[in-house]
């Protein structure tokens, strides 16, 4: 509650901002726009410290990516040249400030060098709006903020496949780290384990609107049908993956449930949008011995 709040209250201001016609925006001397919303209490962050923001980036009106609802990111702050940088600006400001700092596409390829962003077309404004949460002095406290702060994400994570669960009544069991198995129909085959080699049919879906972004079900991506192998135990998948396969057998038709922190984390699917959470429609094939360590 108390991040939406942040997020809310920074919008607003943000909103405020943009809105009034006299409001004026500061340029770095390499001409990026920019905009420090503060009450000036705390001190200028310090050259070495980090800053703990959260924040929203847009084109337009498109959300292309909000951080509030995920992990926050950290940036140490230092003295840069004109590099048409958000980190032109991170000196100037304080815990709580909020900060809008604009990027127009075309400076963003001659000042930067390279290509336009696939993202971007001429004369767009990427906006980037942050709260600054928090400063932290060394990489140090930074190391240890960030394990709390994934404890808590992966707590909520975990909470909401159990909230998808129930809602859809679902029983499905527990398989460790987040991760939940539904069995559709249990085979009689040998059992998965570490060392051996599983083939497996698979779809996978986002559990957030259901849309499909891999198969090998798929005969346009996977003609032959062919099975996906891996070995089990040797990191070949994604954790969650191997976590909802484990102990099953062969011949087994079950649905795995998985918490992105045991997915792709803050890759994006197909259609998703990073730290998505994931359900895998699976059918065991075969589980053989992997005669090849031996």
């Amino acid at each position: 509650m108390k991040k939406v709040l942040l997020y809310c209250s920074a919008v607003a201001a943000i909103a405020a901002m943009q809105s009034c016609k006299n409001a004026s925006f500061d340029k770095t001397k390499s001409g990026l726009m920019y905009k420090i919303i503060s009450d000036n209490k705390s001190p200028l962050v310090k050259k070495g410290e980090f800053i703990k923001v959260h924040y929203v980036q847009k084109i337009k009106d498109s959300v292309m990516f909000s951080s509030f609802s995920t992990l926050p990111t950290y940036a140490q702050v230092d003295s840069v040249g004109p590099i048409y940088s958000p980190m032109e600006v991170f000196p100037f400001v304080r815990k709580g400030d909020s900060l809008v700092v604009v990027q127009i596409s075309d400076s963003v390829v001659a000042k930067m060098g390279g290509q336009m962003p696939p993202y971007m077309k001429k004369g767009d404004q990427l906006v980037l709006s942050l709260r600054v949460i928090d400063v932290l002095k060394d990489e140090e406290a930074v190391k240890a903020d960030r394990e709390n702060e994934m404890q808590a994400f992966q707590e909520r994570e975990n909470k909401a496949v159990e909230k998808y669960l129930a809602d859809n009544k679902i029983n499905a069991t527990p398989a460790g780290n987040g991760v939940f198995v539904e069995i559709l129909s249990e085979g009689n085959g040998a059992v998965a384990d570490s060392g051996k080699i599983v083939s497996v049919m698979y779809t996978g879906t986002l559990m957030d609107g259901g849309k499909e972004f891999d198969s090998n079900r798929d005969t346009a991506r996977n003609p032959a049908q062919t099975p996906l192998s891996f070995t089990m135990g040797q990191h070949q998948m994604i954790p969650g993956f191997e976590q909802g396969l484990k102990g099953l057998k062969s011949g087994t038709k079950a649905k795995i449930y998985i918490p992105s922190a045991q997915g792709y984390g803050q890759q994006p699917m197909p259609g998703g949008k990073g730290f998505d959470n994931l359900i895998f429609d699976v059918e065991i094939v075969e589980i053989k011995a992997d005669t090849s360590r031996k």
